[in-house]
C-alpha cells in the first residue's frame, strides 16, 4: 500500500504472505464487531465472514484497506522492535539474548483459527456443575481440534512453501 511503501513496510509483509495479511484483516474485521457485540470470538461474527476466503471477507479488507495496513504496520513495527531488543541484548553481552514464549495452544475464537477454519473441528464450551466453581471457572472453550485429513493436506502445501512466517498479535 502507499503508506507502508514509504516506512519500508512492504518486504515484511511480503515475507509474512498471506497468514500476515489473514491476521491484519482478522483484528481490523475484530476491531469493528467488537464495537457492537463485545469480546467474542470469530464464530460470533456475522455468517458472511466466518471464512477468510469470502467475498465478504474481501469486500471488508478493500472497504477498511487503511485499517488492514495499520494492523500490517503493527505487526512490522513489533518484529522491527523485538530485532532491535535482540540485537542490543547480544551486543549488551547477553549469550541467548531474548528467548521467545512460545503459546502451546491458541485461542479457538483468535486468528490462527479463523484463518484455518476449515481445518479445524468447532468444539463446544465445557461447562463444569460444580457449586463451589466460580461464574467465570465453569465455562471453558477447549481448543479447536485438527481435522487430520485436512492437517495433513495443510502440512504438505506448507512444505512447499519456502519459508514460514511468524505475525505477532498485540
Amino acid at each position: 500500500s502507499e503508506g507502508s511503501a514509504a516506512l519500508n513496510c512492504d518486504p515484511f509483509i511480503a515475507a509474512g504472505g498471506r497468514d500476515l495479511r489473514d491476521h491484519a484483516v482478522f483484528e481490523a474485521i475484530h476491531g469493528h464487531v467488537f464495537l457492537r457485540l463485545g469480546p467474542h470470538g470469530w464464530q460470533a461474527w456475522p455468517a458472511a465472514l466466518h471464512d477468510p476466503r469470502s467475498q465478504a471477507v474481501a469486500a471488508f479488507a478493500r472497504e477498511h484497506a487503511s485499517e488492514v495496513d495499520f494492523h500490517l504496520f503493527l505487526q512490522w513495527r513489533a518484529d522491527a522492535d523485538l530485532a532491535a531488543a535482540q540485537a542490543a541484548a547480544l551486543k549488551a553481552g547477553m549469550a541467548v539474548g531474548l528467548i521467545a514464549d512460545i503459546a502451546v495452544g491458541m485461542d479457538g475464537g483468535g486468528s490462527h483459527a479463523w484463518s484455518r477454519c476449515r481445518a479445524y473441528t468447532t468444539m463446544r464450551p465445557i461447562t463444569l456443575n460444580s457449586s463451589t466453581a466460580s461464574a467465570y471457572s465453569r465455562q471453558f472453550i477447549s481448543s479447536p481440534m485438527p481435522h487430520q485429513r485436512k492437517m495433513r493436506a495443510s502440512k504438505r502445501a506448507m512444505g512447499r512453501q519456502p519459508g514460514a512466517s511468524i505475525s505477532l498479535a498485540i
